[in-house]
């Protein structure tokens, strides 16, 4: 059996990450009930197109450093589960995961912060040495 990574689907939330922690961190129930994102998959499954088919399974955690470098060793990232409801798969998964979209996919430093550290560098705001520190 292949062991293929999850699927990560970026979702544009209104809070920031450090809001986003504060309101996810140690939920044990559905992010779509804890945050206003839009999404409803009673509706359609991101990965087989059926009706109440993915579920949301539990949080798995992460290291990411926020827009302000603020460094979170335990940020939660939602996981769900394809039912297989949908008949043919689009994809050869089985879960996925809402990833905010200030995150890169299998990278600790958010997007904003990534940013950020450019911007310095390009002003001559930290050295060489202090941006390989960042990365």
């Amino acid at each position: 059996m292949i062991n293929l990574p999850t699927i990560q689907i970026l979702i544009y939330i209104k809070e920031t990450l450090a809001q986003y922690y504060a309101k996810v961190k140690g939920k044990n129930y559905d992010l779509l009930q804890i945050l206003d994102i839009g999404l409803d998959f009673r509706t359609v499954c991101p990965i087989c197109g059926g009706k109440n088919c993915a579920r949301f399974i539990k949080y798995y955690t992460r290291g990411v450093i926020d827009e302000n470098g603020t460094y979170y060793k335990d940020f939660p990232i939602a996981r769900y589960l394809c039912e297989g409801r949908g008949g043919q798969s689009k994809v050869p998964h089985k879960t996925f995961s809402l990833l905010p979209y200030q995150l890169v996919p299998y990278a600790k430093h958010s997007v904003p912060f990534i940013i950020k550290m450019l911007e310095l560098k390009h002003i001559g705001a930290i050295d060489v040495k202090a941006s390989r520190l960042c990365g």
